[in-house]
Order: structure tokens, then sequence, then C-alpha cells
């Protein structure tokens, strides 16, 4: 009824006000800013605020009744007749990043199609609280960079589950160089996986047979043939050799570079995981300068501990607030998101 009734700083949250009529003339000067007039003392007359132009409106009567007490009656009925109608349905809630961003919860409250397609929703961003999918087709190739048990693996199984699930409409064959100590083992059963191995140099032998196939996809898809049905190349590298030796050998970077390049439209994606978070020399391993100058990687650590490429102070003081458990960074190029990663269901 009076303004003092809202302070100032939750008054401030309201773009869009609407005031009717007040005992007194100041109380619309606290509403809308440099207001000078007053609506009619009839009921229903107010004043709003429409791109900085004030306007007199007048309200409808939305619910039949000759006193007050009748129409408040006649709403209540309609609520009533709403959700009678309507059992299961409810106003939107007050969107937020919640500590664990389960699965079930992610694709119910935010309306996740998991199907038929290689655009893979991933979380939600903490600046608009709104779903964010990574599109395999389109990356090429990405990094998964961060502290240990942070979330990285659990990033993977999310990229590896829809793949799995939608193996028949969105066919995949993924290739995995794992460490020794084995820790993506339990994606060698995925039916997908055509390939797994601990040893760094059948990298190479990979890349030579998926960029033969791949060459001859190119010259079908010259021929007007469709790639569609086509499965996606999908390469996973977490061995810490895997990249010094492909770096060495002269010929297999030449295939790496055609595949992430010329042939990247012909469905391949690769992924380098567990990549070390250090400066990268001017005589480092090309792979690894590509990845500082691209800038196409998720980031599961503080942004102050981030050593690979440069962040401007300005960005740093933006984003520096810890990150939790499920947590991380997506960088790419000059973008860089926070994100909540959705837990996968083991």
């Amino acid at each position: 009824q009076q303004t003092a009734g809202l302070g100032y700083r939750y008054m401030a949250n309201f773009a869009k006000r609407i005031v009717l009529y007040c005992n007194e003339n100041s109380e619309y000067s606290s509403v809308i800013d440099k207001c000078r007039t007053a609506p009619d003392n009839l009921p229903g007359r107010a004043l709003t605020e429409i791109d900085r132009q004030i306007y007199e409106i007048h309200t409808y009567l939305s619910f039949d009744g000759e006193k007050e007490i009748d129409r408040v009656l006649n709403m209540k009925k309609f609520v009533e007749q709403m959700n009678e109608k309507y059992p299961r349905a409810s106003a939107r809630k007050i969107p937020e990043i919640p500590p664990i961003l389960e699965e079930k919860v992610f694709e119910n409250e935010y309306g996740i199609d998991r199907k038929n397609t290689y655009q893979i929703p991933i979380g939600l961003t903490y600046d608009t609280i709104a779903p964010l999918a990574i599109n395999l087709l389109q990356q090429g190739m990405f990094s998964i960079i961060g502290r240990a048990e942070s979330g990285k693996k659990n990033l993977l199984r999310v990229l590896m589950d829809h793949l799995y699930r939608n193996v028949f409409t969105c066919p995949s064959e993924v290739y995995i160089v794992d460490g020794v100590d084995r820790r993506l083992r339990e994606f060698e059963a995925y039916g997908n996986v055509q390939e797994y191995t601990i040893d760094s140099n059948d990298l190479i032998e990979y890349l030579e047979e998926i960029h033969k196939e791949l060459t001859e996809r190119y010259e079908r898809v010259n021929d007007g043939e469709s790639l569609d049905m086509e499965p996606l190349k999908l390469i996973i590298v977490r061995n810490q050799d895997a990249i010094p030796t492909l770096c060495k050998n002269t010929a297999a970077m030449k295939l790496y570079k055609e595949l992430s390049g010329k042939l990247k439209a012909m469905k391949v994606c690769f992924i380098f995981m567990d990549v070390e978070n250090a400066s990268v020399s001017y005589s480092g391993p090309e792979i690894l300068k590509s990845i500082k100058d691209g800038k196409n990687f998720f980031f599961f650590d503080d942004l102050q501990n981030l050593k690979i490429c440069d962040i401007s102070g300005a960005t740093l003081r933006k984003f520096k607030k810890k990150i939790m458990l499920g947590d991380c960074y997506w960088l790419s190029g000059n973008e860089i998101e926070k994100l909540k990663i959705v837990k996968a269901e083991k």
C-alpha cells in the first residue's frame, strides 16, 4: 500500500512497475522515477512506464461480482477449476544451480532431449542458468584439463553415454588410447568402442585407418553421397606419451592435421584428456601449442590456476570464486563460460 513497505534495494530488482491511485503524490515518484503526474481517482486507474515514457492506464475487471468479496470467491473458484483441469501443471521454479546436477532433474526441468543428435547437452551455464550442449560434429578437437577427481571423467561419461544410447540413429565408432592406470577401462565394454589400448604407438595405426576411411568419404561426398548414416569417428587420447609420440612422427602429424582440418567435416572428433596444465614453450609439442592458441577446452579447476594459456586480469576477477565439484570452465576462443556439468548415471 506504500512504497515504504518495499525497500529501495528490493525495488531496484523490478524493472516493470504499476502504481495505482495513492493518497500521497510523492508515492508516484518513489515508484516511477521523475514522475510528475498522478492517475485519476478511479478504481482501476494506474500509471506505468514503457520505454522511459509514463502512461496512464486502466486495468480491466477480471472477475464479476458486485462486491470485492464476490470477486475474490469467483477468483478462487477459477483457480480450483484450473487445478482440476491441469493437475500436473505448475509455475516455473526460480532457476538455480544445485550443488549436484542430477541427470533426471536436468532432463525434466530443462526439457533435455537426448535423442537423434550429436549435439550433446552437458550441463548448465552459471551466467544464464540455461543448458549448454557441445556439438561433436563441429568441434573437430577439444581438450579436458584440470585437477584430479574434479569431474573430468564424468564429463566424458556424459558424452559416451549419449553416443551409446543413440548408436543406431547417431552412429559412432570410438577409439580410446588410455593411460597405464586404465582409468577409462569401463568404456571398453560399450558397443560403439572399436579399439581400446594403453600403447601410445597404437594411436598412429588408428590415424592411418581413420584417415583412409575418411578420405574415401570425402570422395563420395564430392560425388553427391550423404554422410547421414556414416559413423562419427571419435578418438579419445588420455595416454601421456601419445601426444609427444604423435608430434615426433612427421607422417602421423600430417594425417592428424588433415583429419582435424580438411577432413573434419567427414565426421571426426579428437578429445585429448588429462592434458598437463603447464605453460607451453615455443619448442613444445605442436598439438599442445594448438590447444594453447585455440583455447578450445574444458578446465576443471579455479581459473586462477590456469597455466596452459593466458587469461586477462578482468576475466580472472570476474571468475574469482572457487569452483565446486562438478564445476568447470568452457573456453572457446575468446569466450569463457562457467558450467555445472550434469552427473552421469553409472
